[in-house]
């Protein structure tokens, strides 16, 4: 997989569940007297699932590629900034 494919998907990926997110928390908002969610909040929490399959597929190939290379400083970086919820930096 290369540089430009992976970092592509995963900033996609991540707007998309940003986007989704946000999508969702407007639709609890305005649904707060029901008992159960509407179906969009399903969605939205679906899409939200798949983008972060496509993050976490990225982030592995990512680190892969980078073991494979012996880029042993990036590596490490990838793995810790992702861990710590600043992967899209």
């Amino acid at each position: 997989m290369s540089k430009r494919i992976t970092t592509r998907w995963y900033a996609a990926a991540w707007v998309v569940w940003l986007i989704a997110l946000v999508a969702m928390a407007a639709m609890l908002r305005g649904n707060s007297g029901a008992g159960s969610p509407s179906a969009g909040v399903l969605l939205a929490y679906l899409v939200m699932a798949v983008a972060g399959i496509v993050m976490l597929v990225m982030w592995i190939g990512a680190l892969v590629k980078l073991g494979v290379q012996h880029t042993w400083a990036w590596f490490v970086a990838v793995l810790v900034l992702n861990l710590l919820f600043l992967g899209i930096i």
